[in-house]
């Protein structure tokens, strides 16, 4: 489900459309609002190594545990 939708996100983040943009955090990304249900938790995914490696988060634990897609 939504691999489409998704496959958008992480082109825009390989174009640098979308940039990291939490304070605190250098490698997320907080989602627009039409793609923030593409990311459960809080409509943030995370990036790696330039983009190249992007979460996108299926679950989040409270405290630990995850688990997601990885593009």
């Amino acid at each position: 489900m939504n691999k489409s939708e998704r496959e958008e996100v992480v082109e825009m983040v390989e174009k640098g459309t979308l940039k990291p943009n939490v304070s605190y955090d250098s490698s997320l990304i907080l989602l627009p609002k039409k793609n923030e249900q593409l990311s459960k938790g809080g409509g943030e995914i995370v990036i790696e190594k330039n983009g190249d490696l992007v979460l996108f988060f299926t679950y989040r634990g409270m405290l630990d545990n995850f688990s997601g897609f990885v593009y």
